[in-house]
């Protein structure tokens, strides 16, 4: 929940005891056989292999092999972490569990978010300058949109199962959730949520969509008459929607280039950026990517594919594809196998399906919080809900091979 800055010491104590825990509840239900762990499909399993040895051999390849092998090992603890958490998956229960957490994750971020809110009388400008960049207070604003985006995309394609108990309730969460997004103006997460759920209304209920689109076409018509569309416009900083980012892609463009092949090493472009600097120094280019350069110790390329393709090369760039792909392709062959059935794993399907396209467009503006090389405070959500597809993956694959 929180980043390492927040107590490291704790983080990691918290860490250590997560990780025996789930080890003695996944030994204690396989022992040492073996034969008996769950497999994991055969295209994830390929594109995590490919993964670690592109990280092997790009970090050998680079001028910071130590640093490199260091993110190989931090990925492999997170990913040991992840198979673990899908092996105890043994039954719709666990799911719903996930579920839920991520559910419970999101009121706990929510009454962080009020609770600040609330000591500055919801002053929008105050409070974003107290919460997301004050360092007594840790709540960063994309990882808590993604939190909040994730959860919104399932309640929205729960609510629709007819027989699910404290609708209201869930309804009241929902609205809740996208009023701690508004406040987080995350804008990435915002825009990212809407075409995910402009989707999901298409494929549950087309004649919902047209009348959700119909509404929010009527309400911006009504607001270009008010002054309320300039506060929206100023609100969500369209005239910089940039935000520098372009000057930072330039500079990852030209690590490219110079690192075509097997890139600068995994994390390695952040060390890379200033000798190949296509700016002067000190220009206002120089000065916002320093602003950037000193906000975390990853690349910071504002885009995940790019991300991957300076530090792992064009091998890293089409892994960076092949993810989205494999993630859709698993979840198109448990729709398959449970559209005219409409049940809740149904829902749940859809929900997977909204919070990847949710995730994978995201990406072409954030690089967080899909592989981050191991960091579990950015990465865990998306890496829990692969772990449901695969549970279902083999599920309706062992149904379906009967």
């Amino acid at each position: 929940m929180f980043p390492r800055e927040a107590s490291p010491t704790l983080r990691i104590t918290i860490q250590i005891i997560n990780f025996i825990i789930i080890t003695l509840l996944f030994l204690k239900q396989y022992g040492f056989y073996f034969h008996k762990y769950p497999r994991v499909p055969d295209n994830l399993k390929y594109f995590i292999l490919s993964l670690l040895l592109l990280m092997l051999v790009s970090s050998i390849n680079s001028n910071r092999m130590l640093q490199g092998i260091e993110r190989l090992i931090i990925l492999l603890l997170f990913l040991y972490l992840i198979y673990l958490i899908y092996a105890l998956i043994k039954s719709d229960v666990e799911v719903h569990l996930i579920i839920f957490s991520l559910f419970i994750c999101s009121i706990f971020s929510l009454l962080m978010l009020f609770n600040q809110a609330l000591k500055f009388s919801f002053d929008l400008i105050h409070l974003y300058q107290n919460i997301f960049f004050s360092q007594e207070f840790y709540l960063g604003k994309n990882n808590v949109g993604v939190m909040f985006s994730i959860a919104t995309i399932f309640l929205i394609s729960l609510l629709f199962i007819k027989q699910l108990q404290y609708k209201k309730y869930l309804f009241l969460l929902l609205l809740a959730l996208l009023l701690g997004l508004l406040i987080t103006n995350s804008r990435a997460s915002i825009l990212c949520l809407l075409i995910s759920v402009v989707v999901i209304l298409y494929m549950i209920n087309k004649k919902m969509l047209i009348i959700v689109i119909s509404g929010i076409g009527v309400i911006i018509i009504i607001l270009s008459f008010t002054s309320l569309l300039n506060d929206i416009q100023l609100y969500l900083r369209v005239s910089e929607a940039g935000s520098g980012r372009e000057y930072l892609i330039g500079a990852t463009i030209e690590v490219i280039k110079n690192n075509f092949l097997l890139g600068a090493g995994p994390a390695g472009t952040r060390s890379e950026l200033y000798s190949n600097l296509p700016y002067l120094l000190h220009s206002p280019q120089e000065w916002v990517i320093s602003v950037i350069y000193e906000l975390g110790d990853m690349n910071q390329t504002h885009n995940y594919y790019l991300y991957f393709f300076s530090d792992l090369g064009i091998v890293g760039l089409l892994l960076s594809l092949a993810l989205p792909t494999i993630y859709f392709i698993n979840c198109r062959k448990v729709y398959k196998a449970i559209k005219s059935i409409k049940d809740t794993h149904y829902y749940i399907i859809l929900g997977l399906v909204g919070s990847g396209i949710f995730i994978f467009t995201r990406g072409l503006v954030e690089q967080m919080n899909i592989i981050s090389y191991g960091a579990i405070y950015y990465d865990l959500p998306f890496w829990l809900l692969v772990s449901i597809l695969t549970f279902y993956t083999n599920k309706y694959a062992e149904i379906q091979n009967q």
